[in-house]
């Protein structure tokens, strides 16, 4: 895991959009929809309870508060 994967996942959760994180981040859609994957999966699939919507899991919640303290502190 990087601290880009971990700021792409906090800005997905505020942006609410694949394509808007991508353009943040200057990334394709594609390499945002990838790196968010394999992050979901390192939480067993558990980040989200509609990944289509974009709405997260408790896990997801815990995740999204603690990255952006590793943010800040970054």
């Amino acid at each position: 895991m990087q601290i880009l994967d971990l700021k792409l996942f906090c800005d997905l959760v505020e942006l609410k959009s694949f394509t808007n994180a991508a353009e943040k981040n200057f990334l394709t859609q594609s390499a945002v929809s990838q790196r968010i994957n394999r992050l979901n999966e390192y939480y067993n699939n558990a980040l989200f309870l509609d990944k289509k919507r974009l709405i997260l899991s408790s896990q997801g919640k815990f995740v999204y508060e603690k990255f952006k303290d590793i943010l800040n502190i970054y």
